[in-house]
């Protein structure tokens, strides 16, 4: 499958599978409009772009907001609660924290992080390493990574 190149011989897309029926490319979504509200990816000038992500937005790359306990008694970690995580401890997530404010006032997590998936909240959490209690506001760029379909 070819796409769109900004020279005549490049591709814009390329795949290429070596089975029978396999995909070497795969892309779906809903549509596309002028301004990429419709579109679940793009990349751009070598740049992964997902319109539209933001402070918990369902989409693959987000922003996580600490917003206090997700568990009674426990303010070391923060539940992500996201459609595209919940449930599924084979996804892969990618996480950095992420200055939240104005340089003068800025909301951050100083301690070293983990992240790890909680059986018990069926979701992934991020977590103090060195178990001090996490930053309420604190924000985390996060991207997920499906590692098969639903």
């Amino acid at each position: 499958m070819r796409g769109e190149s900004a020279s005549s011989t490049g591709a814009g897309v390329y795949g290429k599978a070596t089975a029978n029926g396999g995909v070497g490319v795969r892309a779906q979504g809903n549509g596309i409009d002028a301004s990429h509200v419709n579109t679940a990816l793009s990349i751009e000038n070598g740049a992964i772009r997902v319109p539209g992500a933001g402070v918990n937005t369902t989409t693959a790359v987000f922003v996580h907001e600490n917003q206090g306990e997700c568990s009674p008694g426990l303010k070391y970690f923060t539940c992500i609660d996201n459609p595209l995580t919940n449930g599924d401890p084979k996804a892969i997530l990618i996480v950095t924290p992420v200055a939240n404010g104005p340089w003068n006032a800025r909301i951050l997590n100083y301690s070293p992080i983990c992240v790890t998936y909680a059986d018990w909240a069926g979701k992934w959490v991020i977590e103090n390493l060195d178990g001090s209690d996490m930053t309420v506001g604190a924000r985390f760029n996060v991207m997920v990574i499906k590692t098969s379909s639903p």
